[in-house]
C-alpha cells in the first residue's frame, strides 16, 4: 500500500467548524452572498429548542430567514448567544458571544460542520 488515507476523527460523529479570527469571519461574511436557510434547516433549529428546553432559552430565526440566534443557558457562563447565518454555496457563520466576556468565530463548510459544532455544546440533537 503506497499511501494511508487520513480521516478527520474516528471519535466524532460530525465534522467540526475551523475557529478563525474575527478578520478572516468578515472576510468570508463579504466574499459570499447571504442565503435563506432551508425548511429542513429551519425545523431542526425549531425541534433543537424542543430537544433541550432547559438549556435553549430561544432559537429563533431572524425576519428574513437568513440568520438564526439561540441563547443557551449556562451554569459557567450564564447566557451564551449563538448567531448562525447562511451564506451560498452552503457556508455558514457562527458567531459565539458570551456578554462582554468573549467571541469566537467559526466558519463552516457545509451543514454538517454547523451540526458538529452544535454537539460540541452537549445538546441533544433531532436528527
Amino acid at each position: 500500500m503506497k499511501r494511508i488515507k487520513l480521516f478527520e476523527s474516528f471519535t466524532t460523529k460530525y465534522r467540526l467548524p475551523t475557529k478563525v479570527s474575527e478578520d478572516e469571519w468578515i472576510k468570508k461574511f463579504h466574499m459570499q452572498s447571504i442565503d435563506i436557510y432551508t425548511k429542513k434547516e429551519l425545523d431542526i433549529f425549531e425541534k433543537l429548542k424542543e430537544e433541550n428546553p432547559s438549556l435553549i432559552e430561544s432559537c429563533e430565526p431572524n425576519g428574513d430567514e437568513t440568520e438564526v440566534s439561540i441563547t443557551i443557558f449556562s451554569i459557567i457562563n450564564d447566557l451564551i448567544v449563538i448567531y448562525i447565518t447562511k451564506l451560498s454555496d452552503d457556508w455558514y457563520l457562527i458567531l459565539e458571544q458570551c456578554g462582554h466576556e468573549y467571541e469566537e468565530f467559526y466558519i463552516c463548510d457545509e451543514w454538517d460542520e454547523v451540526i458538529g459544532y452544535l454537539s460540541s455544546k452537549n445538546l441533544n440533537l433531532p436528527i
